[in-house]
């Protein structure tokens, strides 16, 4: 049992790893190249080998009686896997949010919300305020889906920007997991231990001001679009 864990853990390292150094290659390559879509795969596949794995890794740490551990890594699947699912989904839904708006897409925004805040119970009673800090982010992303689903955006292009805020969102718990496991594996004498909770939560800050100040850009670049086009003269 040990060494099959440990194949598993050996396996989920090494598929964040290759995760996380694919994501910078779509982040920082022109939007829709054939790189930036080849790179994107690899760091898809990536990504689904650390959510495969995540889940036999959460239920091993409840067997032998760490909670604490089996729900983070739990939460962690199912935030990371709705951010995957997301980002991926918003390419194949260019005609209209309806096509976005699956059952799927719907159990999705539930399960983040109702796990954040189990994820909040489990940190308070238990007084690991790692926990109940990092529920915060199933606590907003889930109740932002649920509004998404009520009043869908008219913008055309709000697909654009649900893909490529689900792959920061997974680009996040690639660089907080690395952080804080992976690195320690893969790099000798690599440990953050004294950096405290910073480890955790600096990704998060980062990634979640990249992604606003990107979304900021590209709305007013296709608002500016959008301007042009309703003030070009129409030919008669």
């Amino acid at each position: 049992m040990n060494r099959l864990l440990e194949i598993l853990l050996a396996v989920h390292v090494a598929g964040g790893a290759v995760g996380l150094v694919s994501f910078w290659v779509p982040a920082l390559t022109k939007k829709g190249s054939p790189l930036h879509r080849r790179a994107g795969r690899v760091y898809v596949r990536g990504m689904a080998v650390v959510l495969a794995t995540s889940v036999p890794l959460s239920v091993a740490s409840f067997l032998e009686g760490n909670w604490v551990a089996g729900t983070f890594l739990l939460y962690l699947f199912v935030i990371t896997g709705t951010a995957l699912y997301t980002g991926l989904r918003a390419l194949k839904s260019k005609a209209g949010p309806r096509e976005f708006i699956t059952p799927m897409y719907v159990a999705t925004a539930w399960a983040t919300f109702l796990s954040g805040a189990a994820v909040l119970v489990v940190g308070v009673a238990t007084r690991t305020w790692l926990l109940a800090g990092f529920s915060l982010i199933g606590l907003t992303a889930g109740p932002s889906a649920l509004a998404f689903i009520r009043r869908p955006p008219t913008d055309p292009r709000f697909w654009w920007y649900e893909h490529f805020g689900g792959m920061i969102g997974t680009g996040i718990a690639a660089h907080v997991a690395f952080l804080n496991f992976g690195g320690q594996r893969l790099i000798p004498g690599f440990n953050l231990g004294d950096w405290g909770m910073l480890a955790w939560f600096v990704p998060v800050v980062v990634g979640l001001a990249a992604a606003n100040r990107i979304e900021a850009h590209y709305r007013t670049k296709f608002g500016a679009r959008r301007a042009v086009a309703r003030a070009a003269p129409v030919e008669s």
